[in-house]
C-alpha cells in the first residue's frame, strides 16, 4: 500500500495585522508514493492568529484549493 503525501510550497504572504491573520499563497502538489497525482497552481492557506502575553497563538487556518 502506498502512502498520499500532501505539499504546500509556499510563495507569497501577506499580512492583515488589524485582522490578524497571515494569507499564504503557493502551489499545492499530491503524491501516492513518489507519483505526482494533482497539482494545484494556486492554493491559499490562511492562519487567523492572536497574541497574548507576547506568544503568537494560532486561532485557525482556512485552505484554500484554486485551479
Amino acid at each position: 500500500t502506498e502512502n498520499l503525501y500532501q505539499v504546500f510550497y509556499p510563495m507569497k504572504m501577506y499580512p492583515y495585522y488589524n485582522d490578524n491573520k497571515l494569507v499564504i499563497e503557493g502551489p499545492m502538489k499530491k503524491f501516492i508514493g513518489e507519483m505526482l497525482v494533482q497539482e494545484k497552481k494556486s492554493s491559499q492557506i490562511t492562519i487567523f492568529y492572536e497574541i497574548k502575553a507576547g506568544r503568537f497563538m494560532i486561532k485557525s487556518l482556512d485552505f484554500k484549493y484554486n485551479e
